[in-house]
């Protein structure tokens, strides 16, 4: 199974409304905000992640698994880390899944505390053999999460509107990937939603 096939499962799943769509970058931006964090491309998601208190690595995780978050904030620190709050990504996979990945959890993190502040205890992972990951509605948010992370909409929205008219489709969405250092499939994927949000 190809490393990609993670990225596979956010851009072939189907798109969310305009209203859901809506309803995560508010809370994205709320929660950067109380950070005081503006995301700018490229957005350096280990560097945000360790912002936030997360202690980011690298690890040798089992055959399907590409990321863990583990938050426990009942604690100073978990045995064998500098933090409380921990996202692990499969070191297997190139930069771009590690860096989508580690969006994913961040996203789990962001949701999670958005929706309930008091919630001190987080735990989820990504399997990519899962094969009903794409009808799971949850991870299909969590995902658009990692995106909006990666590709902030402020800086879309400009650079579509600056840039997307004089450029073709094709050469657009290289551009896109070029400039915030994702996947061309991510890139696509991204510059559809915010066509719809801006509709």
């Amino acid at each position: 199974m190809s490393n990609d096939f993670l990225l596979s499962r956010y851009y072939m799943a189907k798109l969310l409304k305009k209203e859901e769509m809506q309803k995560i970058e508010d809370k994205i931006k709320k929660f950067f905000d109380m950070f005081g964090i503006v995301l700018r491309p490229p957005v350096d998601v280990f560097q945000v992640a360790g912002l936030v208190g997360f202690d980011v690595r690298a690890a040798e995780l089992s055959q399907g698994f590409d990321g863990v978050i583990v938050v426990n904030e009942y604690t100073d620190k978990i045995k064998n880390f500098d933090s409380n709050k921990v996202i692990a990504y499969n070191v297997a996979n190139n930069i771009q899944n590690k860096k989508f990945v580690v969006s994913h959890e961040l996203g789990h993190y962001i949701n999670e505390k958005m929706n309930n502040p008091e919630k001190r205890v987080i735990i989820a992972f990504r399997d990519r053999s899962d094969v009903s990951y794409s009808e799971n509605e949850e991870e299909q948010n969590i995902d658009y999460c990692a995106a909006a992370i990666l590709m902030p909409l402020i800086s879309m929205k400009d650079d579509v509107k600056r840039i997307g008219e004089n450029l073709s489709e094709e050469d657009l969405i290289q551009f896109l990937s070029d400039k915030y250092r994702v996947s061309l499939e991510v890139a696509k994927r991204r510059l559809n939603e915010i066509r719809i949000l801006e509709s």
